[in-house]
C-alpha cells in the first residue's frame, strides 16, 4: 500500500511541475507579446457607402447577421457617449461605446469593458470602390492580461475579431443587395 501510495504522489507531484512549467512558458511569451497592436483589414462590399455604413451603425439588427452576436442591448451613456452591452453566443460580453458618428465616412467605436482581459478602438473608413464601399476597420488593441495576449497571438491571432466582422458585414450586405 505505501508503495502506491507514494507512486500515486510522485505521479502528481509531476502533473503539478508539468502544469506549473506550461503555464509559466504561456505567460512568459504572452508577456513577450507588446501590451498594445494595432491592424487593419479591408473589405469590399456590393453595397453603396451609405447602405454599409448604415448597417454597420444598425446595433440592434447586427445579432441576426453576426454569428457570434446573441443580442445587443442600449444602456446609460458612458462619459457622454451612446453605450451598448454586445452578449455573444458563447456567453461572454463586451461593453461598447461610440466615440465618433460621420456618416457615411467614418464610425469609431471603443470596445471598453472596463474589466476584461481586453480593450481597443475599432476605426472603420468607408470609401466608395465602383458601385460598392471599400471599408477598411483599424483596431488599437490593448491587453494588459499577458495570458490573453498569448491566446490571441499564437492561438486566435490578433486579426481575427475585425476580420470576422467585416466577413459577415460583407455578407450581410451582399444579401441586402440581392433583395
Amino acid at each position: 500500500m505505501a508503495l502506491k501510495t507514494r507512486t500515486v504522489l510522485i505521479a502528481l507531484g509531476t502533473l503539478f511541475t508539468a502544469a506549473s512549467v506550461a503555464v509559466t512558458a504561456v505567460v512568459t511569451a504572452g508577456a513577450s507579446r507588446p501590451v498594445a497592436h494595432e491592424l487593419t483589414v479591408t473589405t469590399i462590399t456590393e453595397a453603396s457607402c451609405e447602405a454599409t455604413w448604415a448597417a454597420a451603425a444598425d446595433l440592434q439588427s447586427q445579432a441576426a447577421w453576426r454569428d457570434d452576436l446573441a443580442a445587443v442591448r442600449g444602456m446609460p451613456d458612458r462619459l457622454g457617449r451612446t453605450a451598448w452591452m454586445e452578449f455573444y453566443s458563447h456567453g461572454e460580453r463586451m461593453v461598447v461605446s461610440e466615440v465618433e458618428v460621420a456618416p457615411p465616412t467614418r464610425l469609431v467605436w471603443r470596445l471598453d469593458d472596463d474589466t476584461g482581459p481586453f480593450e481597443a478602438d475599432w476605426v472603420f473608413a468607408f470609401v466608395p470602390a465602383g458601385e460598392g464601399c471599400s471599408v477598411s476597420l483599424t483596431e488599437h488593441g490593448r491587453s494588459r492580461n499577458p495570458m490573453f495576449r498569448f491566446v490571441l497571438h499564437y492561438l486566435v491571432g490578433e486579426a481575427a475579431y475585425p476580420t470576422r466582422y467585416l466577413e459577415e458585414l460583407t455578407v450581410h450586405m451582399a444579401i441586402s443587395a440581392s433583395e
